[in-house]
C-alpha cells in the first residue's frame, strides 16, 4: 500500500493530515463486485494547494495508478482526487449526473460539500460517507491547516 500512496501523491508535496480508516462497505456496494467487500477508506491531504483546472488531469493520473496496482484486471484501490477549497469540496469522477460539470477528457467535477457556518454541510447528492459529522469534521481541520499554508488563516 505504501508504494500506491507513493505514486498516487506524485508532486502532491507531504501529507498534511490522513482521516482514520473507515470500512466503506456501510455506505456502498458499488465497489463490491469489483474490489470484494470488506472495503476500507481513508482520505488524505496533501500540502499542494491546486488549481480547480488540474482536477481533471489528477484523476486521469489516479486512474492509470489504479490500472498499474490492478491485480488481474481488478483494481486493488479506488483512488478519487477531490480538491478541498476554502469554501467548498469537489470530488472527481468519470461518472455523468446533472450537477456535475464536465472538465473533459471524460471527467466530471462533483460539488459535494460547502462550507458555511464554521463547518462543511452536505447537498441532496454528497455521497453518505461525506454527509457523516466526522469527515466534515477531518475536512474542517485539513481546511484549517491549508489556509494556513497559503497564509490567508
Amino acid at each position: 500500500m505504501t508504494d500506491l500512496l507513493e505514486a498516487a501523491s506524485g508532486d502532491l508535496g507531504r501529507i498534511v493530515a490522513a482521516s482514520r480508516v473507515y470500512s466503506f462497505d456501510e455506505y456502498s456496494e458499488y465497489y463490491a463486485r469489483e474490489m470484494g467487500r470488506g472495503l476500507l477508506k481513508r482520505l488524505i491531504a496533501f500540502e499542494k494547494v491546486a488549481d480547480q483546472g488540474v482536477l481533471a488531469e489528477l484523476k486521469l493520473r489516479a486512474y492509470a495508478i489504479e490500472k498499474e496496482f490492478a491485480i488481474e484486471g481488478r483494481r486493488s484501490a479506488n483512488i478519487d482526487p477531490a480538491l478541498l477549497g476554502e469554501e467548498s469540496l469537489f470530488l472527481s469522477t468519470f461518472k455523468y449526473a446533472a450537477h456535475r460539470p464536465y472538465l473533459g477528457r471524460g471527467v466530471y467535477a462533483d460539488l459535494a460539500l460547502l462550507y458555511r457556518a464554521g463547518g462543511f454541510q452536505p447537498l441532496v447528492w454528497t455521497y453518505p460517507d461525506y454527509r457523516e459529522q466526522h469527515i466534515r469534521e477531518w475536512l474542517v481541520g485539513v481546511r484549517r491547516i491549508l489556509l494556513g499554508l497559503t497564509g490567508r488563516r
